[in-house]
């Protein structure tokens, strides 16, 4: 349970503020209340995949790279979710892109650094 608490912490820790300044910088503003607000908790929910990874836990580095994908594909879907239904953002397939650019780039950080400190 610790390694996982700490596996966790790291990926939050890198994962939700790349995907703020990546949303950020596209300019996709929440038109909740608490737009910031709003934006963390949809970086923070998007990490609930995180647990779900360490229940299967793929051995072979096929299983990782599809567990991996698959979580890419669900992330990209609840960022895209939170862009059309929260920030008016267009649904068309330019924003599935940036969606789908989004989960990868996070995923990408979290995976390699955590590579990186199973190695040290």
């Amino acid at each position: 349970m610790q390694h996982w608490l700490v596996a966790y912490l790291i990926t939050c820790a890198v994962e939700i503020p790349i995907i703020m300044a990546m949303v950020r910088g596209l300019h996709w503003r929440s038109t909740a209340t608490h737009p910031r607000l709003d934006l963390a908790a949809m970086a923070w929910a998007l990490q609930l995949t995180h647990p779900i990874l360490w229940l299967v836990n793929p051995v072979f580095p096929a299983g990782t790279a599809v567990a991996e994908a698959l979580i890419v594909l669900v992330e990209a879907g609840g960022i895209y979710w939170w862009a059309a239904a929260r920030a008016g953002v267009s649904r068309g397939t330019h924003t599935r892109w940036w969606c789908l650019l989004i989960a990868f780039t996070a995923n990408a950080a979290s995976f390699l650094l955590g590579l990186l400190l199973v190695l040290l």
